[in-house]
């Protein structure tokens, strides 16, 4: 077997690149649908994103739009009142959908400062809502 030599990383990227086109062409059983037909993964995107916009307005129905604390309206970050590691993407939001009483919304400010709270202040979130609310203070 004869090894080759590249003096790039580009050139050994290409190589590659074009050692890939060569295996698809004798395997074409491999190749993904989407490859052929680049309108479907276009439409798939759109579809998805149509989905997350749709639960993502149901869900500011249902939990609030505007921020607990400093009442802010801009973005929006749904904060579960567990401290429990939350999802951004579909599942997270589906989670949200089944789960609305758990979560509020917060502001960045405000999500930022709560999660600091809970990091390094090691406080649960009614100690934080408590906190917040009877200072009567603004963060945002």
């Amino acid at each position: 077997m004869i090894t080759m030599r590249y003096t790039t990383e580009g050139e050994r990227h290409q190589a590659h690149l074009e050692s890939m086109k060569k295996w698809r062409a004798r395997n074409k059983k491999h190749t993904r649908k989407y490859d052929a037909q680049p309108w479907r993964r276009a439409n798939h995107r759109a579809y998805i994103k149509k989905q997350y916009n749709e639960m993502r307005a149901e869900l500011f129905l249902t939990i609030g739009k505007q921020c607990v604390f400093c009442k802010h309206s801009g973005r929006i970050y749904f904060h579960e009142i567990h401290g429990k590691p939350h999802l951004a993407n579909m599942n997270g939001l589906t989670y949200m959908r089944k789960h609305a009483d758990d979560f509020v919304p917060l502001c960045y400010n405000c999500h930022k400062a709560v999660h600091w709270c809970m990091k390094f202040l090691q406080m649960e979130w009614k100690e934080i809502f408590y906190t917040f609310m009877t200072c009567n203070h603004r963060i945002g």
